[in-house]
């Protein structure tokens, strides 16, 4: 219970340390994301967090027992599940949960398409982000325990308790549900471009990321994200349709031609030319296993400088390579500064 007026200890919140955590990951991993260069760029910081935060409720299983037994196994209720930081949004006159991961549906019972594109605030959008990705779990979660339900005897409009076993059953298929999201979202990351992230491109590295892994997808996991990515209206640029296939990132396999044939191989043998003035030196690729974090950020900084300088010198088949990763070498006489 909250005294009112009292003090909330934030630092002894799962939800806000959780939170607070991932965005320092995050930072970590992708430094740029909090410049604002988009409207989704911040957005997309927030609702990162709020993701890691929100399933990790489900690394505790004895409160997703508790309330799978008091919803009846129902999760696209609200609930404390579906909530974070509850006790500090109480605290600060809400009444409720600091934010929601299950969005107000209309009379259709969807959400509404086109309230993405009436905001800006970075935690207003951001939830639109989070809602999409909590309905998608909801959706893997219905799928794997449509039959259990059926065999014990219960639809959704049964007032009947559910049993000890099913309620063990349904809260293995929670927390297995809820992990594999939380993956599939933390692997996406590597898929991102480095700067000026688009809510698009995200659903976009979750399936190219997921398809890498799993190329089969019996359960329809991608499809769970993609439609409820679609019913907020978060679409990615450039594609085709929302097929699954069409969403995938493009390989270099079509573009490459016996000239632009660059491996990592290749790297390991390059050497930079000395230049003046040039912040970074050459060097070879440092692909020796690190087990240490230290270790591992110095070497990804080494192997950072040496990409960065093989991309500075020129070369006659500068257009070629500007085509394939599209972006423009400081270097080339037609490339201007934005």
């Amino acid at each position: 219970m909250n005294l009112p007026g009292g003090w909330i200890f934030t630092a002894l919140s799962r939800d806000i340390v959780a939170h607070e955590t991932t965005h320092a990951i995050l930072d970590g991993l992708h430094r740029r994301f909090v410049e604002s260069t988009s409207v989704d760029s911040l957005a997309f910081h927030k609702a990162f967090a709020d993701i890691v935060a929100l399933l990790m409720h489900f690394t505790l299983p004895e409160v997703v027992s508790s309330q799978l037994e008091a919803r009846r196994g129902n999760l696209s209720e609200r609930s404390w599940l579906s909530g974070l930081a509850r006790q500090f949004g109480e605290a600060s006159g809400r009444y409720a949960a600091l934010r929601e991961a299950i969005d107000e549906k209309g009379q259709d019972g969807l959400p509404d398409p086109t309230r993405l594109s009436r905001l800006s605030e970075p935690h207003e959008r951001g939830a639109i982000l989070v809602a999409a990705v909590f309905d998608a779990f909801i959706t893997i979660y219905e799928q794997r325990t449509t039959d259990l339900f059926r065999l014990a005897g219960h639809d959704k409009t049964s007032t009947a308790n559910l049993s000890t076993e099913l309620i063990a059953r349904l809260t293995r298929e929670a927390v297995k549900s809820a992990d594999h999201v939380l993956r599939m979202c933390i692997r996406a990351l590597d898929y991102l471009p480095p700067v000026d992230v688009h809510f698009g491109e995200f659903l976009r590295a979750i399936v190219t990321s997921d398809n890498d892994l799993v190329p089969d997808d019996p359960m329809h996991y991608r499809l769970a994200v993609i439609q409820a990515f679609r019913r907020r209206g978060i679409f990615p640029d450039k594609c085709l349709s929302l097929a699954p296939d069409s969403l995938l990132w493009e390989s270099l396999k079509g573009y490459q031609t016996d000239e632009l044939q660059l491996t990592a191989d290749d790297l390991l043998d390059f050497k930079a030319p000395a230049k003046p003035n040039r912040k970074w030196p050459g060097g070879s690729l440092d692909l020796t296993p690190q087990y240490l974090r230290g270790n591992a950020y110095l070497q990804s900084e080494h192997n950072r400088q040496v990409v960065w300088s093989w991309l500075m010198e020129e070369s006659d088949h500068d257009a070629e390579w500007e085509k394939v990763l599209g972006i423009y070498f400081a270097a080339h006489p037609d490339a201007t500064r934005m």
